[in-house]
């Protein structure tokens, strides 16, 4: 989602289109801050793309991190908030 979102804010303050299939952590914070983004929000929506838990290489009674995830899905809930502002 935050490369989706990223693209889209890119698209609207810029007029260039972006692959967000092709978007990394790296590239998602440059285009928010070609967008003037504001740096606290690209510094929590560059967070997003950390492992939120090694669910990959857990035992069967795996149990992801809720706390992160939703706050995860909050820094993301923050990025569309500023889609939706331009």
């Amino acid at each position: 989602m935050a490369c989706e979102i990223a693209a889209s804010v890119f698209e609207k303050v810029k007029g260039e289109k972006k692959n967000p299939n092709s978007l990394n952590a790296e590239k998602v914070r440059k285009l928010l801050q070609e967008s003037g983004v504001e740096q606290g929000v690209v510094d929590r929506v560059f967070k997003t793309f950390s492992t939120t838990d090694d669910s990959h290489h857990a035992a069967p009674k795996y149990d992801p991190n809720r706390d992160r995830l939703k706050q995860y899905l909050g820094y993301i809930n923050e990025l569309l908030q500023v889609f939706k502002k331009h």
